[in-house]
Order: structure tokens, then C-alpha cells, then sequence
């Protein structure tokens, strides 16, 4: 990927002493300190989709089969880092919800409001599957 080299200049002058810091680089971090269930959402135009798809793979191989933890990616082609923000927009309030998300501007002709919105419901749905799994259900199921 060609973006790989900016990932240098990301952290910046602390990247070097940290590097095995799960604090500061998630990627690096055992499974057993992370999240008990984990949803990647993974754009493929990204400086980060290498080393999030990669990190998703691991957790995956390390993920023991009887495990009760859930641990999903969906990607998408040609969006950004970011790429999920857009500005104020009823489509993208999702049904299951009255909650009108307010989020920062990356103009619709930059990503399809149908891919937000598709990205915005694979959130919610894996949020309510594991909140149904506690004894949590949403009223609006």
C-alpha cells in the first residue's frame, strides 16, 4: 500500500520507545487485554487498513474455538480514514434508533450516504446483539 510510509510520521518523535506499547499501538496488544467482543470497520483506503486487517487476523487465530468472544471486520472499498463522518443527515439516522447522530463534515459526493448507512447499521446491530446477550433488548426490536 502506498500510504504505509506516512504511518511513520503518525506518532511521531514517540513511535520508537512505544512501539510495543499496547497504549499507544492497540494493534500490538494481547487479547486477553482487549475488548471482550471487537467490530473492525475497516476502510481500505486508509493508512491504518494494513495494519487493522492484520491485527483483526491475529486476534482471529488467537480467538480459542469454545471462546464466547466475538471478534468481526467488515470492510469497504474506496473510503478514508474518517470516512464514516458526515454532516448532520436524517439518512443516516438508523430505524432502530431515535438518536440523530451529529458528525463532522465528508461531503456525500466523497462517500455514499448508503455506505455510511450500511456501516452505521453493522455498528448498531453487533452493539444490540451483544447488549441482547447480557439481557439487554432494545425496545424497538
Amino acid at each position: 500500500m502506498f500510504v504505509m510510509p506516512l504511518f511513520d510520521s503518525y506518532p511521531g518523535p514517540v513511535r520508537g520507545p512505544n512501539i510495543d506499547n499496547p497504549r499507544m499501538n492497540p494493534c500490538v496488544a494481547p487479547l486477553d487485554l482487549l475488548p471482550e467482543n471487537i467490530l473492525f470497520i475497516i476502510p481500505l483506503f486508509d493508512i491504518l487498513a494494513h495494519e487493522n486487517l492484520v491485527t483483526f487476523q491475529r486476534l482471529k487465530r488467537e480467538l480459542r474455538p469454545s471462546s464466547d468472544r466475538r471478534i468481526e471486520a467488515e470492510t469497504f472499498e474506496g473510503c478514508f480514514h474518517g470516512w464514516i463522518e458526515s454532516k448532520l443527515s436524517p439518512s443516516l439516522c438508523c430505524k432502530s434508533l431515535s438518536v440523530l447522530m451529529i458528525l463532522i463534515l465528508v461531503p456525500d459526493f466523497a462517500i455514499k450516504p448508503e455506505t455510511r448507512t450500511r456501516a452505521l447499521n453493522i455498528s448498531i446491530d453487533f452493539i444490540k446483539d451483544i447488549n441482547r446477550k447480557h439481557g439487554f433488548v432494545w425496545s424497538s426490536d
